[in-house]
C-alpha cells in the first residue's frame, strides 16, 4: 500500500456517517492546549478552574468533582468550581474538613484512590450522604505546601480509577495550582498598587487643604487687623479671601466625593440649553471680577435630553471656572454654545476661552488626578472629575488648545440613556 493509500484508510476510518470524525488524541491536545493558552489570559480564575474540573471529569470518567481551596483567613475549605455535587453542598460553597478525603489528602501531602470497600471503612460518612462507589483526591501545591485539592468521584459500582486517572489529575492540579497562584499574586500587586496611590491621595489632598488653611490664616489676619483699626477696605480685602478659600475648599471636598463614588449617572429628562445658560448665570460676577464677558449660544434644535442633570452641572461648572481664570486678570470672552449630531444621536457642548492655552506637553496629562496648570491655585481634580462623570455617561471629551491663544473643551454625549438589557 502507498503512503497515499494508506492516508486515504486513515482519513476513511474517520468518517462516520459522513461527517470527519476527530480522534481522541486530538480532542486531549487541543483541550491541554485551551487550558495552557487560559493560564497566560485575562480569564478569571473561576472560569479557568472550572476549564480544568471539566476536562479532568470528562477524561476520568467521574460523575462529579471540585476543586477545593484553603482559605487563608478561616482555614474552611472552600469550593472554588463544582460539578454534579449534590445541590446543598454547591450552595453552603464549602466542603467538610473534619474527617473528610480533602483532609487526609491536605495533611499527608499526597494523591488518593480509593474504592469500594476500603473507602467505606475510612470516609464512611462521606459514602453513606453521596453513594460513592470510587474516590481520587490529588493535592494542589504552590511553593511547596498544600493549598487544597482536586477532587472526583465515580458513583457507578465496579468501575475504579486507576493510575492513569492519577496520571491525568495530577497534570490538571499542578495547572490549576499555577492558575490560583498567579491570581493571588495579582490580587496582592493591585493591593500594593491601591495601598501606593492611597498615600499618594492623602499627601496631595494635606498639601492642598495645606495652602488653603495658610490663604484662611493670611486672610483672616487682614480681616482682624482692619477690624481693630476701623479701617473698613482692609477688613473687606481679609474677608474676601477668606471667602473665596472657603469656596475653594467646598468645590474641593466636593470633587473629591465625585471622584471616589463608582456610580451610574440618575438619568432624568433635561433642557440642556436651560442648564448650560444657568451654569453661565452662576459664573458672571466672577466673569465680570476680571473683565471676562461670558457668551452663551445655544441650538434650539438639541431640545431635551436624558442625563443626570447635577453631575453635568458639575461638569459646566468646573470647565467654566477654569475658562474664566484662564482669562487672567486682564479679561476675555468664554464661549458656551450647545450643538447636535442628529445621525449618532448625540449633543455636543463646547466651552472655549481665549485665555493662555495649554501646552502640548501638558495635553495629556489634563484629566490625570492631581495633575494642575494652576500650581498651589489648583487642586487637579476638576477636570478628573469631568471626565469621570463624562465617561460614565457614554460619553467624550475633547480638548483643543494653543498657548497663548486658548483652549475649547468639546463634549459629546448621547441623548439618551443606553438601553438596559
Amino acid at each position: 500500500m502507498t503512503k497515499k493509500e494508506s492516508k486515504t484508510n486513515v482519513a476513511a476510518q474517520r468518517r462516520k456517517g459522513g461527517k470527519f470524525s476527530i480522534s481522541k488524541e486530538s480532542r486531549d491536545q487541543k483541550a491541554f492546549m485551551e487550558i495552557f493558552s487560559a493560564l497566560g489570559s485575562t480569564i478569571k480564575l473561576e472560569v479557568l478552574l472550572q476549564k480544568i474540573l471539566d476536562f479532568t471529569i470528562a477524561e476520568c470518567k467521574a460523575s462529579q468533582g471540585s476543586v477545593i481551596l484553603i482559605d487563608q483567613n478561616t482555614d474552611k475549605l472552600d469550593i472554588l468550581a463544582s460539578k454534579g455535587l449534590p445541590k446543598k453542598i454547591q450552595e453552603d460553597g464549602r466542603e467538610k474538613r473534619k474527617n473528610g478525603i480533602a483532609e487526609w489528602v491536605i495533611r499527608n501531602n499526597q494523591p488518593l484512590i480509593l474504592n469500594d470497600a476500603v473507602l467505606e471503612e475510612r470516609f464512611k460518612s462521606v459514602v453513606e450522604k453521596r453513594d460513592i462507589k470510587s474516590a481520587m483526591c490529588v493535592p494542589l501545591r504552590a511553593k511547596g505546601k498544600v493549598i487544597g485539592t482536586i477532587n472526583i468521584n465515580r458513583n457507578e459500582k465496579d468501575v475504579y480509577f486507576d493510575d492513569n486517572d492519577l496520571n491525568i489529575a495530577v497534570i490538571m492540579a499542578s495547572q490549576a495550582a499555577v492558575a490560583i497562584e498567579n491570581a493571588r499574586l495579582y490580587e496582592e500587586n493591585l493591593k500594593t498598587e491601591r495601598l501606593a496611590a492611597i498615600g499618594q491621595t492623602l499627601a496631595e489632598l494635606a498639601h492642598c487643604i495645606k495652602n488653603i488653611m495658610h490663604a484662611v490664616g493670611g486672610g483672616s489676619y487682614i480681616l482682624d487687623a482692619g477690624l481693630n483699626t476701623s479701617d473698613l477696605a482692609k477688613a473687606a480685602k481679609g474677608w474676601d479671601i477668606v471667602k473665596r478659600n472657603n469656596e475653594f475648599l467646598k468645590q474641593l471636598v466636593l470633587d473629591m466625593l465625585s471622584y471616589s463614588k463608582e456610580r451610574e449617572p440618575g438619568y432624568s429628562v433635561v433642557d440642556i440649553n436651560e442648564t448650560c445658560e444657568s451654569a453661565c448665570r452662576l459664573f458672571k460676577d466672577m466673569a465680570r471680577s476680571k473683565a471676562t464677558e461670558i457668551v452663551f449660544e445655544k441650538d434650539p434644535s438639541v431640545g431635551t435630553v436624558a442625563v443626570d442633570k447635577t453631575s453635568i452641572k458639575r461638569c459646566l461648572n468646573n470647565l467654566l471656572r477654569n475658562a474664566v481664570e484662564a482669562c487672567g486678570d486682564d479679561g476675555g470672552i468664554v464661549r458656551i454654545a450647545t450643538g447636535s449630531n442628529h445621525e449618532k444621536d448625540e449633543f455636543v457642548i463646547r466651552i472655549q476661552d481665549n485665555g493662555c492655552g495649554i501646552s502640548e506637553e501638558n495635553k495629556p496629562k489634563l484629566f490625570q488626578v492631581f495633575f494642575s496648570t494652576k500650581g498651589s491655585m489648583g487642586t487637579g481634580l476638576g477636570l478628573a472629575v469631568v471626565h469621570k462623570i463624562i465617561t460614565e455617561h457614554r460619553g467624550r471629551i475633547e480638548v483643543e488648545s494653543e498657548v497663548g491663544k486658548g483652549t475649547t473643551f468639546i463634549i459629546t454625549l448621547p441623548k439618551e440613556p443606553p438601553k438596559t438589557k
